[in-house]
This record gives C-alpha cells, structure tokens and sequence, in this order.
C-alpha cells in the first residue's frame, strides 16, 4: 500500500493520462469493505462522503490509513496514490518514479483551507475537520476470539485426561496380568499327583554349590558310586542336585523317618543313571560318618524305622511328599553275601495323598564307617545293565566289592 505509485498515474496533470485512461476525472479510489477488504473503484459511481462544500479542494493530504506518507484527494474521494512524506537521504530514483511526480505536485501545507476532504467510510467520528494522521484501517484479519486452546490441556481439562489416562493403564495392566497368571487354582480341585520320593536319591533337592568336604578321605566316595563307564550308552550317570551336601541334605528318608545320625555325616556323593527318555533308573549314595560306630546307628536306624513305621501317613520332616509306606517281605534272602560288607535291604511300595504308588528296592551297605545305599526306581523286570550286570543281586555285587576293597585306613580298620 505504501508507494503505490508505480502502479497507478499520481495526478490530473501529468502528461500523458487521458491518452492512458481516457479520461482525466475518473480517480481509482481505495475502498474498504468489511466483507471484501480492500477495493479499488471510481467515485462517479459511489456517493463520497459530506456534503460537496465539505469536499476539500484536490491535493496531497496526510495518509489517513498510514502514518508517515500522503495520499492524493481527488476532491471527492481517496486515490490510490501516496508518497512518504520524508523519503530521507538515498540514490537517486529513476525519472518518472512517485518522487519526482510528487515534486510535480507538492503536498499542501499542514492545515488546508477548508474542511479538508471527508475520512474513509470506516474512520470513526472526526474531531476537526481533518483527517486523523496517525489513524490505520482495521486489521484485514478476522478479530481475535477469546477461544482457549484445546492443546496443551490446563485446569480441568488436564485432571481429567490424567484421570482417563489412569483408569486405561490400570485396565491395560489389569488385563495383561491376569493373562499372564492364567486362571486362578481352584480350592476344591484334587492336588496335582506327584510321584512318591525313592529313599536316597532325593532329586528335588534344590541345586546348592557342592561345600568343601571335611573329611580327608572324601574322595574315596568317587571310587565308590557308579559311573559312566558302568552303564551302555543309552545311559547318562550324573551328580543330582546337591548330592554333595552333608548339611541340609539328607541320606536316610525311610518312611519319612527321624534319623539322629545324620549329623555324624563327614562327606556325601550321590549320583543318578537317567535313560533315554530321562528316567531315572538307578542312583547310588556313599557317605562318610565320623566314626565307624556313628555308620553302624544309621544301620540301626534305618531297621528301626522299617520296623516301626505306621499304615498312615507319614509327614516328612526333611520336606519330602508326605506318603504311606508298606513294606514287603526283604528281597535278598538268596543274595550271596560279601565279606566284610554288612547289609540290609528294603522292598517297600510308598503311596502318596494322591493315591500315587510306586514300588522301590534300597539296599545299605557298610564297611568301618563307610555306608553305601543303592537305590532301585524300577525293581520289577530287567535291570539297566551295571558292569554287564543286570539283575539287582548281580549289580549289589559290584558295588559290595569295591566296599570291600576300600583302604582300612579310609574305613578306620574296620
């Protein structure tokens, strides 16, 4: 809007413009419309506003719409033509530019005779007879509304998005736990059937760093157990779970029994022949005690509890399943016997609280303080071949033999 004059003929009196315009009278006039804006137009179709005594005489007259410049009055209307007032020093403008047609027709000075010419239509009441300086059109820009910002949320607006928030991510979590746990176990469903605990090889021992032994003589226990190159190849023989802890690991279990002498313990190895399909189908366990007379109770023991075990259940005071055991009669009445070996053997079927039964044959074998247990998972049938040996006489054998080649000084002279 400010230097306009490039694109329109500044005044009646420049040469040149009928021959432009046709016509010297008709002015473009800058109209402001509410609706529209902005628009040029010719006064010889509108009404200009006062009275034609009230009209002002032609000329350049301070800018209504911006302050700092002129804009020519054609007499009845405002033309679209304005020049600043104090362009200042700077180059040399072109010939013909607004500059030079404004010297051509120089403003007025301040205070023109008359009334001077009529405000814009959108000026508000006039207090003089000239237009206001200073004054601007309005804002082409709708006004502003006093809408609040959706984004970000404040006051009301964002406690209640937290709280919605909130309840999702509970929901969420809710749901996600619940599948995850899986339904919840029914009180009145029947226990899980667990299989009834073979005395000795105590498999569900949690698995513990194996202590160092005590005992100097521990490592004639590995001479002892069976191992690898015992069995064929469909075998694995390996340490259980803590088979090498004295402490919080137990030896003696029959019939959930109470055995004192498992603090005379001094070192323990126990390990396990697993099959194919990971059963296991034989384990074996020596111990050390602290005297041969202290290996001697655990025999004891181990006839006192067969002996007097009850028809009930019984709990386990070592964290075994609570079972029933009934025992048969002893099954090596025909075993042959080795010399200097003792030995008791128990054939027994233990029942668990879900009526789970299993039938086990564990042998004992002891030499000085020396003790060896030898447990059968699967007494009935063919046994998995021990040195080629395989019937349970025949695989009690090998091991009574290497009780029996054992040093005295590891048994005490026994």
């Amino acid at each position: 809007m400010g230097c306009e004059a490039g694109r329109l003929p500044l005044g009646p009196a420049l040469p040149g413009r009928r021959r432009m315009f046709g016509s010297a009278d008709p002015q473009p006039t800058l109209r402001w419309h509410p609706a529209a804006g902005f628009t040029l137009a010719h006064m010889s179709s509108e009404g200009a506003g006062g009275s034609g005594a009230a009209q002002g005489a032609p000329g350049w007259y301070p800018d209504p719409w911006f302050k700092g410049q002129r804009r020519f009055w054609d007499g009845r209307s405002w033309t679209a033509h304005s020049f600043p007032e104090d362009p200042g020093p700077g180059p040399q403008t072109e010939p013909g530019s607004n500059h030079q047609l404004a010297a051509a027709w120089p403003p007025p000075n301040v205070g023109v005779p008359g009334s001077g010419p009529p405000p814009p239509e959108w000026w508000g009441p006039a207090t003089t007879g000239k237009p206001e300086v200073s004054a601007r059109p309005p804002d082409v820009a709708p006004a502003p509304t006093d809408r609040r910002l959706l984004w970000p949320p404040r006051g009301r607006t964002l406690v209640a998005m937290l709280v919605a928030l909130g309840f999702i991510v509970g929901f969420v979590g809710g749901a996600l736990l619940i599948t995850h746990r899986g339904p919840a176990p029914s009180t009145s469903a029947t226990p899980p059937a667990t299989t009834p605990a073979a005395p000795g090889p105590n498999l569900v021992t949690p698995p513990a760093p194996p202590a160092t032994p005590a005992d100097p003589a521990a490592s004639v226990l590995s001479g002892l157990v069976l191992h690898q190159s015992d069995v064929g190849a469909t075998e694995t023989v390996a340490p259980i779970p803590g088979g090498t802890r004295v402490a919080g690991g137990a030896t003696l279990d029959l019939c959930n029994g109470t055995f004192p002498s498992e603090s005379l313990r001094t070192a323990r190895l126990q390990v396990a022949a697993s099959d194919a399909q990971g059963s296991v189908v034989l384990s074996t366990e020596a111990v050390l005690y602290s005297t041969p007379a202290a290996a001697a109770q655990a025999m004891s023991e181990l006839k006192s509890a067969a002996t007097g075990c009850p028809a009930s259940p019984v709990v386990s005071p070592v964290g075994e399943p609570t079972v029933t055991t009934h025992f048969n009669a002893a099954p090596d009445g025909s075993w042959p016997q080795v010399a200097t070996v003792e030995r008791v053997a128990f054939d027994f079927v233990s029942t668990d609280v879900t009526a789970q039964s299993q039938h086990f044959t564990a042998v004992y074998l002891r030499r000085g303080r020396a003790l060896m247990g030898i447990y059968f998972s699967q007494p009935d049938g063919p046994q998995a071949a021990v040195e080629g040996q395989t019937t349970m006489a025949g695989i009690l054998n090998v091991f009574a033999a290497r009780m029996a080649n054992l040093a005295p000084n590891a048994v005490n002279g026994g």
